[in-house]
């Protein structure tokens, strides 16, 4: 059923939202299977109430700045060149799923950030991102959080992401590798630390795009801290190579 603002216990099937405008929109228990999203408005739109669930779906230039996932479940989606600034999926749960081009300002989640969240929002299905695919993806000021687990997960290709699997422990270590170091320097580098230290304690896995660091901070200071956390990712590589 389409009301006005809602979409509730519906099943789409193969069809094309070609430049439609879904902004506000909020999906109730609904199935999306095999459509295609292209130069569509999904802005603010919330995608997951009560499960609905997306399959085998293309979404091609689609806006989905500040949309919210709820419970919402990907499987076998292809995004293309989507706009996610401000896209929170919370407990969303991917499976099989393919990003290409820039993917800025999106939030992945392990889980509800909050128990009650659950207890309004009902339980969502375990969101192991397996088989999600960034490979043809930049991952720019993307967050993390809630166990949200990556080790499965497909790296871009283009040499500037580093997966961080101890992440919280990396963060404490760069805070001592910053010591004795000028203050500009120990400074940013704090100002680094605390902006992820916050989800940390939920989150022991991290990828990083060392591009958005050497935008954001001096010379000096992303050198010192993308050198760093290269350093991390090539002696857990070593590590692993020796078990």
């Amino acid at each position: 059923m389409v009301r006005s603002g809602r979409i509730e216990k519906a099943l789409f099937e193969d069809v094309l939202f070609g430049s439609a405008n879904l902004s506000s929109t909020a999906f109730y228990g609904s199935r999306i299977c095999n459509c295609r999203f292209v130069d569509a408005n999904l802005r603010s739109t919330l995608l997951g109430y009560e499960g609905s669930r997306f399959s085998e779906c293309l979404f091609e230039r689609v806006s989905f700045q500040m949309a919210r996932g709820i419970r919402s479940e990907w499987d076998d989606c292809v995004f293309v060149d989507c706009d996610f600034d401000g896209f929170d999926f919370g407990a969303a749960s991917f499976v099989n799923c393919t990003f290409k081009g820039e993917v800025r300002g999106a939030w992945f989640r392990g889980g509800f950030a909050l128990e009650s969240d659950q207890k309004k929002f009902g339980k969502p299905r375990k969101n192991a991102m397996e088989g999600v695919d960034f490979s043809n993806a930049e991952l720019r000021d993307v967050t993390f959080s809630n166990c949200c687990p990556l080790e499965k997960v497909k790296l871009p290709v283009d040499g500037d992401h580093l997966f961080l699997g101890s992440w919280p422990s990396s963060l404490d270590l760069l805070t001592v590798e910053s010591r004795g170091l000028p203050q500009e320097t120990r400074n940013e580098v704090s100002i680094f630390v605390d902006s992820y230290s916050h989800h940390a304690s939920s989150q022991s896995q991290y990828i990083i795009n060392v591009r958005d660091v050497r935008e954001q901070y001096s010379n000096d200071s992303a050198a010192m801290i993308v050198n760093f956390l290269n350093g991390q990712t090539q002696n857990a590589l070593e590590r692993a190579r020796n078990e």
